[in-house]
């Protein structure tokens, strides 16, 4: 009995080593096994629409002054490291920008060459053993016109080891500096939704344009719009997810919806047709 429990338990062994060295369960060989691509990291949230777009888009808004670094990163992306050193380039593609506009009705136009400098012409190199090469490009944040939509369009060229990723290959960087109105206020208002007080924060979306949850309560996006001639005086609110209610442009009253730099405190002051929704909010800038 005891060599009958021995030789099933040995035919048992062999049968599960023939299965392990049969079927590995990680790297190439492995069933389902996905190799590592070579594409753009995520240094910010991606924010092009989640169907219709060619390309990524990447926001990012830098506090006011005449030359900013953004720091772009290649990564060699997957469950492996590098098994070499692989030396990819990046170049700058205005077609990305192009593309991107087309499927988004979006007006981006391509950073000028002569107010950028990516660092080594775009090559670097992902050292073997490790993941992800940073690569700094200069911006001359300073020269930018702040009624305009600037984008750094960026295709990963070449790559001397890896496949391009078909959906990170390429990208459009948006750049901007923040809005004066970007940060988080002391909320006073009054509303068709309520009153109190609370915590609003303003994101950029462009110098001139930036957006926050409806009173700072609600999920509707509110978008609160500058104007280009004078920057401080609020000449749009318009609030999603309530058909078609929005002010347009023009129709708010000056004196009641503006920004004060000296007190850092915006003024609100909308209705909201051809809903019944309205809003009177004061903020205070939160430091």
């Amino acid at each position: 009995m005891k060599k009958i429990i021995y030789v099933i338990a040995l035919l048992l062994t062999v049968g599960f080593s023939s299965c392990l060295k049969d079927d590995a369960i990680v790297g190439p060989e492995a069933p389902g096994y996905i190799p590592n691509v070579i594409e753009l990291y995520n240094i910010a949230p991606v924010t092009s629409p989640e169907t219709g777009s060619t390309y990524p888009r990447w926001t990012l808004a830098f506090d006011p002054q005449e030359e900013v670094e953004l720091d772009l990163v290649v990564s060699y992306s997957g469950a492996e490291t590098a098994p070499n050193d692989i030396t990819v380039k990046i170049v700058v593609d205005p077609s990305i920008a192009s593309t991107y506009n087309a499927d988004n009705d979006s007006e981006y136009e391509v950073i000028p060459a002569e107010w950028i400098e990516i660092a080594n012409g775009g090559t670097a190199v992902i050292k073997q053993g490790e993941k992800r090469v940073t690569i700094p490009v200069k911006i001359k944040l300073g020269l930018f016109d702040l009624s305009t939509d600037y984008g750094l369009p960026i295709r990963i060229e070449s790559a001397t080891h890896g496949e391009i990723s078909g959906n990170f290959g390429a990208g459009l960087y948006a750049v901007s500096p923040k809005s004066i109105l970007d940060g988080t206020y002391t909320n006073t208002f009054q509303s068709s939704a309520g009153s109190g007080e609370n915590e609003q924060t303003f994101s950029t979306v462009t110098p001139l344009v930036v957006t926050a949850p409806f009173i700072g309560i609600y999920s509707n996006v509110t978008t609160v719009t500058l104007d280009p001639e004078n920057p401080t005086q609020v000449i749009s609110v318009a609030v999603s997810g309530l058909g078609e209610s929005s002010v347009a442009a023009g129709t708010l009253d000056p004196a009641k919806n503006y920004y004060d730099e000296a007190t850092e405190t915006l003024y609100l002051d909308y209705d909201l047709p051809p809903s019944a929704h309205w809003g009177v909010q004061k903020l205070v800038k939160k430091h």
